[in-house]
């Protein structure tokens, strides 16, 4: 039910649902009896406010949560703690989310995408964001728990087949411009968006760690000292981003390895 203009009230749904209501007029707080079994919760571009809700610790089933383009608010440690492991995709860019980031980010072990772009977050950022275990190793095309088909009866002696994976799409700042990502090969598709925030400090060499990262964006932030020797170990990078900071010295030979990066990937 995306892009629509629906507000009001908002419907409760059935325990196994999964959602697609992004680009709509919802608002208010975010809605805080989801059933257990959820899988996918898409709500972006709406008008949500406030803080999680904390019965989302209960959403042990949860593997991708887009809210993007809202006006949700409250501190993002705590909302972290509130996050099930499963989580594969956690896309909050555009928020008004403050605070640091926790340690405990590394407990989202089957994070592929990371967006946390356009939010007031500020301190260091910790050295266990290296430990991502997706990002480490390649995700496998196999970690959805999505149904892989629905089927939309027209008649009684027809129907067609419309693939779960092309509905349940989701949009990223991909190498400086917005794309849409399918369920289909989303295991194609490794990010860390961290851009436009108050985030300060040397950046970790921990995050060298993440080999099958793709796309690592820390532009537009307070990062100082120089940049990781490590970032020469990741060999599936194809876009670096680390304008606007406050980097220093000299640029690491070892980005001479990375084969991927694209012409325009590493800001001059």
């Amino acid at each position: 039910m995306s892009k629509n203009r629906l507000s009001g009230e908002f419907p409760r749904f059935g325990p196994e649902s999964n959602l697609e209501l992004s680009s709509n007029e919802f608002s208010g707080a975010i809605p805080s009896y989801f059933g257990s079994a959820i899988s996918m919760l898409l709500m972006s571009d709406n008008n949500f406010s406030g803080e999680f809700p904390q019965n989302f610790r209960n959403l042990s089933n949860l593997i991708r949560l887009d809210l993007h383009d809202n006006k949700i608010s409250g501190d993002f440690a705590s909302l972290t703690s509130l996050l099930p492991s499963s989580l594969e995709v956690l896309s909050l860019r555009n928020n008004s989310l403050k605070g640091s980031i926790p340690e405990g980010i590394s407990n989202l072990t089957r994070l592929q995408v990371l967006d946390l772009s356009e939010n007031n977050l500020d301190g260091y950022l910790p050295s266990s964001i290296g430990n991502l275990a997706c990002l480490i190793m390649s995700p496998e095309s196999s970690s959805s728990v999505m149904r892989p088909w629905l089927l939309f009866f027209t008649d009684e002696e027809s129907f067609r087949e419309i693939k779960t994976q092309d509905i349940f799409s989701f949009a990223v700042n991909w190498k400086k411009s917005r794309q849409v990502l399918f369920h289909r090969n989303f295991y194609l598709y490794t990010l860390v968006d961290l851009s436009m925030n108050k985030l300060q400090g040397e950046i970790p060499a921990s995050l060298g760690n993440l080999r099958s990262l793709n796309v690592l964006n820390l532009s537009n932030n307070e990062f100082s000292g120089s940049i990781p020797q490590s970032f020469g170990d990741l060999d599936k990078l194809e876009s670096l981003d680390l304008s606007h900071n406050n980097l220093s010295g000299e640029i690491p030979k070892t980005l001479s390895k990375l084969r991927k990066l694209v012409r325009g990937g590493f800001p001059p």
